[in-house]
């Protein structure tokens, strides 16, 4: 296993539908768009089979970096946050083969509404 690092912050929840059009060319058939969240250069998206990164890095080219992780390669996650849930939350995976990977989510996002989606559709 890798030792990549990547984290995406400040993440706050925007209507699936306004951004819908950036990943399409990554849905398969009819899966649907669930979740999705927004930062200022970065974008995440919770599908009902895979999660959904966009980087929009900050170059002269204006680079966009896609990354589809299915849920199955989810080995584990874990969550830190408040005891109340609605400020500032980080969620942490462990992929197969990709190492750990986070997000941290702004205040008054809904984390356990992630963590079931996630616990949901993970394979065990």
């Amino acid at each position: 296993m890798t030792n990549n690092k990547q984290k995406f912050t400040a993440m706050v929840k925007i209507p699936n539908e306004s951004s819908k059009r950036d990943i399409d060319f990554l849905l398969k058939g009819d899966e649907v768009v669930l979740l999705t969240y927004r930062s200022i250069e970065d974008m995440v998206f919770f599908t009902e089979k895979k999660l959904i990164t966009l980087d929009l890095q900050k170059t002269a080219e204006k680079k966009i970096q896609y990354m589809c992780i299915p849920y199955s390669k989810i080995i584990s996650f874990s969550v830190e946050t408040t005891q109340s849930f609605d400020l500032d939350s980080e969620l942490k995976f462990w992929l197969s083969g990709l190492g750990e990977f986070g997000i941290s989510f702004g205040r008054g996002t809904d984390i356990r509404e992630i963590i079931t989606l996630i616990n949901d559709s993970m394979e065990y």
